[in-house]
């Protein structure tokens, strides 16, 4: 092909023509850094996610010392039960007292 009947390329913005190995290079460059920049966000993500998942333990250990707490709260109840049955055992004692304190006025009065 003669050189006047060759097409000519188009021209970058630098001046060179595309096509060009400088070019491609450049190119190729840009666009492996945007690779290594997709990596550093999907570790990124990654540490998020693991960041999440220590959150999650730590929320789960919290479940755990809540059931801790309410069954502390349950053994409390059954111990207030169980005053409140002494107490009305008490109540009860006490009442046959004066149950039998009446009985003892009425033998008097007899």
């Amino acid at each position: 092909m003669k050189p006047h009947q060759r097409k000519r390329e188009p021209e970058g913005a630098d001046g060179r023509a595309f096509g060009e190995e400088g070019v491609n290079v450049e190119i190729e460059a840009v666009v492996e850094a945007g690779g290594a920049e997709v990596q550093d966000e999907e570790a990124a993500v990654e540490a998020s996610d693991e960041e999440v998942q220590g959150d999650e333990a730590a929320v789960e250990a919290g479940d755990e010392e809540v059931q801790g707490d309410e069954a502390a709260v349950e053994a409390g109840d059954e111990e207030v039960q169980r005053e409140k049955a002494a107490v009305e055992a008490g109540v009860a004692e006490v009442q046959g007292v004066e149950a039998a304190e009446e009985a003892g006025d009425a033998e008097v009065q007899d």
